[in-house]
């Protein structure tokens, strides 16, 4: 290890005290720190059993209007029929389409409106804000 590194590894001990050990290089003499750290559980043991290993990808459980104003500007036209890595619950893409209508960023059959669609896609933010920015001025 060279001067400077700097390492923590932390260890859990039982259910309440985790142990945090500071290791810090410096030219030839090593400091070692041991510092005793409180772990407060924000649910019980039961609780944390019945969770699942993984969390639903970020696209299943998002609101997907940005994600869809994009696809539209790359001119994908049918985004119900996109090939996603983990495809979105249909109900997601309808609301998305949804709003992107309410909004004008889309018409009647799913195209990009000129200019207020395109310039939307434009913005790296949530096409709510977007509207918001071109409306304002």
């Amino acid at each position: 290890m060279g001067k400077g590194c700097l390492k923590f590894i932390v260890m859990t001990l039982n259910y309440m005290h985790a142990l945090l050990f500071l290791l810090f290089m410096q030219s030839e003499y090593h400091i070692i720190l041991f510092v005793s750290i409180i772990v407060h559980r924000l649910f019980s043991e039961a609780d944390y059993k019945t969770l699942s290993v993984s969390t639903p990808p970020e696209m299943q459980r998002s609101d997907l209007s940005m994600a869809v104003l994009q696809l539209k500007a790359l001119g994908i036209d049918n985004v119900l029929r996109f090939n996603f890595p983990s495809p979105p619950p249909a109900r997601n893409l309808h609301s998305a389409l949804g709003l992107l209508y309410a909004l004008g960023a889309i018409d009647s059959d799913g195209q990009l409106t000129e200019p207020l669609g395109i310039k939307m896609a434009e913005f790296p933010i949530s096409p709510l804000y977007s509207k918001a920015l071109m409306v304002s001025g």
